[in-house]
């Protein structure tokens, strides 16, 4: 198995590492500093998986280990990555609040659209032809996974700053700040998600209408 291949694999691997740190994280019946020591392995994970993400198909390009295996394994990775993260963000609530971070209608929608191309590249499969990621389905991806780090990384933040009294009367502000940024990302992601998977099904309709 080449280098590219390795990376694809790893991240997979990753995935329950950072659904159980977040999980650990937002618990209140784990220590304070346990809650911040999750957290941050949290992100730390979210942002090694994302960085595979990148160097795996830079990698494969550079040194021609381009493989059919590659094209099938990568997209389907972030799939997975994508999907545990954003099934996650409904059991997380914000500290401070009953609300899950994400909208369940929402997270079905991205879900519904990750399950549609992985079943039409099945479909694809079995005729012989690989469905590799187009431009706009990778830069929908980077939008998810920065999505993911970003709560990550801003839940770490706040659990570590929660901890002074001085900072305290300033949490409200910045939580304030926080959601708005998120749920307008969480748009933007949702835009290119619904997006990308029209381009995916009017792109390979001829498949789609070979299978009925």
């Amino acid at each position: 198995m080449n280098l590219a291949n390795k990376l694809t694999l790893s991240r997979i691997v990753a995935i329950p590492f950072f659904v159980g740190f977040l999980t650990c994280g937002v618990n209140p019946q784990t220590p304070v500093w346990g809650q911040i020591l999750c957290l941050w392995l949290g992100a730390i994970t979210i942002i090694f998986a994302t960085v595979t993400d990148y160097y795996d198909g830079k990698i494969a390009r550079q040194r021609g280990l381009v493989s059919s295996f590659g094209k099938l394994m990568d997209p389907l990775a972030d799939k997975i990555l994508v999907m545990s993260g954003y099934v996650l963000l409904i059991e997380i609530s914000y500290p401070g609040t009953m609300t899950a971070l994400a909208p369940a209608w929402a997270v079905i929608l991205i879900l519904a659209r990750e399950f549609f191309v992985t079943g039409l590249r099945q479909i694809a499969l079995e005729k012989g032809v690989v469905i590799s990621a187009d431009r706009l389905g990778k830069h929908k991806t980077g939008w998810q996974l920065g999505l993911l780090i970003g709560v990550a990384v801003l839940l770490a933040f706040r659990a570590t700053i929660s901890v002074f009294s001085c900072v305290r009367p300033f949490l409200p502000v910045y939580d304030e700040i926080t959601l708005f940024a998120f749920y307008l990302v969480l748009v933007i992601v949702l835009v290119l998600t619904l997006l990308s998977g029209y381009f995916y099904f009017r792109n390979n309709w001829a498949l789609i209408k070979e299978a009925k």
